[in-house]
């Protein structure tokens, strides 16, 4: 049974997360665009997409990762649900990081040229 409290909670959450992107400069849709509109875990496009942490709020806190750090463009990163849930507090993988910031550098580097 879903804790409907819980759920509140999480929207609530949701709700602030975009306000603080916004409040950055940022946005859920720049987000989006940077990682072309597909999951960054999974590679699906034909899904909704949740703006989703690198590393999580939650291991950032352990580690003094600032609210800025956790909430840079460079942490946040586009997810489909199902691997956005399926992370849930977790960090992502160091190999699977490596893998996502080679591809941004590539990706930055093509804009570049």
């Amino acid at each position: 049974m879903v804790d409907g409290g819980a759920v509140g909670a999480s929207l609530d959450a949701l709700v602030d997360l975009v306000g603080e992107l916004e409040a950055d400069g940022s946005s859920p849709s720049a987000i989006l665009e940077r990682d072309s509109s597909t999951c960054v875990r999974c590679h699906r496009f034909d899904k909704q997409l949740h703006i989703g942490h690198a590393i999580s709020v939650r291991d950032g806190k352990l580690m003094v990762v600032s609210e800025r750090e956790l909430y840079d463009d460079e942490n946040l990163l586009a997810l489909c649900e199902e691997c956005n849930v399926g992370q849930a507090s977790e960090t992502l993988s160091v190999p699977f990081l490596v893998l996502v910031l080679r591809i941004r550098i590539a990706h930055r580097d093509n804009r570049a040229s």
